[in-house]
């Protein structure tokens, strides 16, 4: 390249696919209080996107066997070498996968992850493995409101990754 391209390169947050991106619907304005509500997906719809993610490729294979093989290929390559490459030296897999256990476990029991859950790992050991997980599309921090006493929680960063990673038997009933 010849150009430096100095103020002209932005860096743009994409978010999974919503549920009218992927059935090419358009959005509709969000209003507080509507003063007209239409169903516009049944929860069959919204159960199978939920399912399959937002992820631009995996939310359109039909196949679950596919999507499976696309979820654990898609795990190991980002544990085993984009989180790696945030670390120069000491970067340790296991841990990724604990902290991923760890999430796994709090959602199973209807919470979000909070450090506390993973008290045996160094606070600054942690703190760079979430955040190594957060720059990677990994998982997204859901921060305590700016008036709040909390602290900053995370999850997953796209529902086909959780229900991989849950291996439940994908049905209305567990979607829900």
């Amino acid at each position: 390249i010849r150009e430096s391209l100095t103020g002209r390169i932005g860096l743009l947050r994409l978010f999974p696919l919503t549920i009218s991106e992927i059935e090419q619907k358009p959005m509709k304005e969000f209003h507080v209080f509507p003063k007209t509500s239409t169903i516009r997906f049944d929860t069959s719809d919204f159960s199978r996107r939920l399912e399959s993610g937002g992820l631009p490729f995996p939310c359109f294979l039909r196949d679950t066997a596919a999507q499976t093989s696309y979820w654990q290929s898609w795990l190991e390559t980002t544990v085993h070498r984009d989180i790696a490459r945030f670390f120069k030296r000491g970067y340790d897999p296991m841990i990724t996968f604990k902290i991923l256990r760890k999430l796994k476990e709090a959602s199973l029991a209807g919470e979000y992850l909070s450090p506390s859950m993973l008290s045996d790992i160094q606070s600054r050991r942690l703190y760079s493995y979430m955040t190594a997980m957060e720059d990677v599309f990994l998982i997204r921090r859901i921060e305590c409101h700016d008036s709040g006493v909390g602290k900053s929680r995370w999850v997953l960063f796209d529902s086909g990754l959780l229900f991989h990673l849950l291996g439940i038997v994908r049905t209305e009933a567990s979607t829900l």
